[in-house]
């Protein structure tokens, strides 16, 4: 290898180590807020030490409460494994990187379970350690498949569109149990989700050809993802409206006869967020309260309710980021725009019954501002920043 390609090589794997650093970042601070939530913090108040009482709380029996808290603890912790590992492996021997992503990950779960101790409303469990392990352990697993799958390629896909891709398989399959008994098809729902349902197929057009590929992969990508939709009928707390499936339908019609520009896909979601975070329209003289503490309202509702809303708003407003930076606006301007439309709505919230203004919307949006920031690089961008 000459100096110049040695030059290179050591300048891309610099990029790739400070990009999976930067999401090992995010994905540390994201644990640690949602762990010690709601921050509210009180004295010590057992007998025994904390250690003690620590290897004593194991659940007396594993129902399914403890099977949903281990399901949660693992995929949790699965992203922390997968870029922990891949971090380290960049600038470190593999069996070292694996290694030190899993003391990682029982390392900062065990520091939070300790914590617990002096938050309201938590309790600390040795069994939420050995699952937050057994995460980190699966994340290590899936971490080493993508290396291998990365340094074989020649022109690995783009990181971004991938992840948009992968936000909409994770919003229609959640929780990815099947579903005991008879298929659910609801006929009532607000026309209003008819917009939403619309656009974010369209969304999903610009970012399979983001891709490449002939025409006929795209199409059959494209199928693939929208067929996902009818498919929820036999996924377990999942609901189809008749409205989303008319919706769906069209959608994908349109992008088969019709190309689907960034920009208007990027206007039309847009327009999409707005109509339905003012719907029904019905403003109030005197405001109610607004929440600056993230995720509270996801907080304070069953889990996987919750989590289900916040993967569709991670992938609609992450589908809106990267329309708008696709469209050839700097990611800084297209985060900002974005924070601003969400937090607008957020505000006019404060005047519609029935809604709950809050600050995690725009919180959402500079997360994925992150996420996006952070992604390796495209190899053209890479190219630029390396010596000739």
């Amino acid at each position: 290898m000459s100096v110049n390609a040695a030059r290179r090589s050591a300048c891309a794997t610099k990029h790739l180590s400070l990009s999976l650093a930067r999401l090992l970042l995010l994905t540390i601070v994201l644990i640690a807020y949602a762990s010690l939530y709601p921050w509210h913090f009180h004295a010590y108040d057992h007998q025994s030490s904390p250690l003690l009482v620590f290897f004593h709380a194991w659940p007396a029996r594993l129902n399914r409460a403890a099977a949903e808290d281990i399901a949660v603890n693992v995929l949790v912790y699965l992203p922390l494994g997968f870029f922990a590992f891949a971090a380290f492996a960049a600038i470190w021997r593999t069996w070292v990187a694996a290694i030190a992503a899993l003391v990682t990950g029982i390392a900062l779960s065990f520091s939070v379970e300790m914590a617990q101790f002096f938050v309201v409303g938590r309790i600390s469990s040795v069994l939420d350690v050995a699952s937050n392990a057994l995460g980190a352990a699966t994340g290590i697993a899936a971490g080493s498949i993508w290396r291998a799958h990365h340094h074989a390629s020649k022109s690995p896909p783009r990181t971004d569109a991938m992840f948009v891709i992968a936000c909409w398989v994770l919003y229609q399959m959640f929780p990815f149990f099947p579903h005991r008994g008879a298929s659910r098809l609801i006929s009532t729902s607000p026309a209003i989700d008819a917009i939403l349902y619309f656009t974010t197929v369209l969304a999903l057009v610009p970012v399979i050809d983001a891709l490449g590929g002939t025409t006929r992969r795209r199409r059959l990508t494209l199928t693939a993802l929208v067929l996902l939709v009818p498919l929820k009928v036999f996924i377990l707390m999942r609901n189809v409206t008749i409205v989303e499936l008319v919706s769906t339908a069209a959608a994908f019609a349109i992008a088969l006869l019709a190309p689907v520009r960034v920009r208007v896909a990027a206007v039309v979601l847009g327009i999409a967020v707005v109509v339905h975070g003012l719907a029904p329209f019905t403003f109030q003289d005197r405001g109610q309260p607004f929440s600056w503490l993230p995720f509270q309202a996801s907080f304070g509702s069953d889990w996987a309710p919750a989590l289900l809303v916040l993967l569709g708003k991670v992938f609609v407003y992450g589908s809106l980021l990267w329309l708008i930076r696709e469209s050839g606006v700097r990611l800084a301007v297209a985060t900002m725009a974005s924070a601003a439309l969400l937090a607008a709505v957020e505000v006019a919230q404060i005047y519609l019954p029935g809604r709950w203004p809050e600050i995690t919307d725009p919180v959402i949006a500079l997360i994925l501002a992150w996420v996006f920031w952070s992604l390796p690089p495209r190899q053209s961008e890479v190219a630029r920043t390396l010596p000739r």
